[in-house]
């Protein structure tokens, strides 16, 4: 093993571990503040940009993202689980984890497909002088990051963005964490698709270090954990996330998490006789006794919130009703520091299990068909005595701190004018002071976001981008994606088709027909056009709208035969990604 740098003597207290190396940077909001809920600051206050050796031969880098890395080394290499949001970011804990050791890096492991576990990959294939690790992940991988960063990138993007606070200031009345970790991290993105995937148990011995990843379907459908015995290490990805409550539901929009699997998943790892918990997220967990009681809580929780949701539904219970009866944990586990509502919230699990097993309908035949948003508001409005006294009801709500009831009035008045500035006001000043008072972060950023967006102040430039998750997308995903793009009115009369050749002369099809945009694993023999490209990622900036069919056959980046009128005129029945920031998100949508 190639060490370079020793120890501090100074221990985290409880946790037993030592920091490498501090570089007292904290992209959380530390200080205490009226407008910041104390616990939020005690929380951001564990989040200072470090590394720490957990054990022998394995060391962790927190705050430099909205995630982890974690290191281990072996007698001829090492192993880095999770590589962070941005290759920047990845970059800086890279150049950390050289300062341990200059071994060559001989595996990459994606816990799951989210961009904070996978973007950053290029920064440590750099540092190993551009030799390619085996990267490891679920064999469902693609699939999940194909629906989630590919098909719904525009909306989770715009949401997500709210639901992390990217749009605020970092400051007492800005961003103060995201419950999981410091901030979430934007810039380039690159991500590099798995070498060996995992399917339920896979063993491997790379570089010295035995470790074995299972399947623990939880957070996501494709998460795994990994078991390192030679150091009784469990890294258990985000099956536990970080030191807070679960997102069984998450507001930015994702697939429902079964809680249920997600307790399977968890007493899975519970047969593991671990002395250190790692997590995706947060401190580890030192001392066997400790593991094996936060799994427990853990998993404890999660149930105890599935099974009295699930009782009261059989008592005819709605999910408005349900969420006045199950609202906290109970007291052995409401005050458990790994079970704090940073993240995820009680009530949100439960409106997520009433819909996961009952559907969206509450049993109110009156919810079947109510009327549309823009007419239920004007008879609101009307049987509450007019925009001015609706106005009038809504500012006294606000003036005597009712909060809710002052932002959901004006909603009414804003569903009939979004450009209702005395409206938008009202309900901007009730966002903020719920935000303040609030332990969880995502309600506090989506408020405090809301609120901006209410005052019409337009998003800040983040820097972020899909391009680096489309890049490394296959083609067949990439124009399966098309056809959620499709403007079915202007394509209800066409009949249109393309072929679309890969680097390695693979043939797939898209074909218009009557506003449906059918893929085709194998190209027709008959097309009107035909497009190639020689280029990795060459079908990315077209697939996605990046750059115009012109622009990149003029530049070469693309070759196209055949009929250059109908492939342009193909192409421009897709609609082009609407912008994130240009997707309202507490604001209706502009009707079509």
């Amino acid at each position: 093993m190639s060490l370079k740098r020793n120890c501090r003597t100074a221990l985290i207290p409880l946790l037993g571990l030592m920091p490498l190396a501090s570089h007292a940077v904290n992209l959380a909001y530390d200080k205490p503040a009226p407008t910041v809920h104390p616990k939020l600051t005690a929380h951001s206050q564990t989040m200072e940009q470090r590394v720490e050796k957990i054990t022998d031969g394995v060391y962790k880098a927190i705050g430099y993202d909205i995630a982890n890395s974690v290191m281990i080394v072996g007698d001829e290499g090492t192993v880095i689980v999770d590589v962070l949001s941005t290759v920047d970011t990845a970059t800086q804990v890279s150049d950390a984890f050289r300062e341990i050791t200059d071994l060559p890096t001989k595996a990459l492991i994606y816990t799951h497909h989210h961009g904070d576990h996978i973007n950053g990959s290029p920064a440590f294939i750099k540092a190993n002088g551009g030799v390619k690790p085996r990267i490891f992940a679920h064999e469902t991988l693609m699939k999940n990051l194909a629906q989630q960063a590919g098909m719904l990138v525009p909306i989770t993007a715009s949401r997500a963005f709210f639901m992390y606070g990217n749009y605020l200031e970092k400051g007492p009345e800005g961003l103060v964490n995201t419950g999981i970790g410091p901030a979430l991290v934007t810039g380039k993105t690159q991500f590099v698709p798995p070498t060996d995937l995992v399917k339920d148990v896979r063993r491997e011995t790379i570089a010295g270090i035995e470790m074995e990843m299972v399947y623990v379907p939880s957070e996501a459908l494709d998460e795994i954990a990994v078991w390192f015995p030679q150091k009784k290490v469990l890294h258990v990805g985000e099956v536990l996330q970080g030191e807070s409550f679960p997102n069984i539901y998450t507001i930015r929009g994702d697939v429902m998490r079964d809680p249920m699997e997600w307790v399977r998943a968890i007493d899975r790892l519970r047969q593991y006789p671990a002395e250190v918990m790692v997590r995706s997220h947060g401190r580890a967990i030192v001392g066997k006794e400790n593991v094996a009681a936060t799994l427990t809580a853990y998993r404890d929780a999660i149930q105890y919130v599935h099974d009295q949701t699930v009782r009261y539904i059989n008592k005819g219970y709605s999910p408005d009703e349900l969420v006045t009866i199950v609202n906290e944990l109970p007291p052995h586990l409401k005050d458990d520091p790994n079970l704090q509502e940073f993240y995820g919230t009680v009530k949100h699990a439960v409106r997520a299990i009433y819909n996961q097993y009952i559907g969206w309908f509450n049993g109110d035949p009156a919810t079947l068909d109510p009327l549309p948003p823009v007419e239920r508001a004007e008879r609101y409005v009307s049987a509450m005595g007019g925009r001015k006294a609706v106005l009038s009801i809504a500012d006294k709500a606000l003036k005597e701190k009712d909060y809710r009831w002052a932002a959901e009035v004006a909603s009414y008045l804003i569903t009939l004018d979004t450009n209702d500035k005395q409206a938008r006001q009202i309900k901007a000043d009730a966002f903020r002071p719920l935000a303040f008072e609030q332990i969880n972060v995502n309600w506090r950023n989506f408020y405090l976001s809301a609120a901006e967006e209410m005052e019409g102040s337009a998003p800040r430039a983040l820097g972020a981008s899909a391009r680096g998750i489309a890049f490394g997308l296959p083609a067949p995903i990439q124009l399966q994606h098309m056809a959620v793009r499709i403007d079915a009115k202007r394509a209800q009369d066409t009949e249109l088709s393309g072929a679309f050749i890969t680097p390695r002369g693979q043939r797939f099809g898209l074909e218009i027909r009557r506003g449906i945009a059918q893929f085709h694993p194998k190209a027709p023999a008959k097309v009107d056009f035909e497009i190639r490209w020689q280029q990795r990622g060459g079908l990315a900036y077209l697939s996605t709208g990046m750059e115009t069919l012109d622009a990149l056959v003029k530049s070469k980046r693309i070759q196209l035969s055949g009929d250059q009128k109908k492939a342009e005129q193909f192409f421009s029945l897709f609609d082009r990604p609407t912008p994130w920031h240009n997707i309202p998100v507490t604001l209706p949508a502009a009707q079509e």
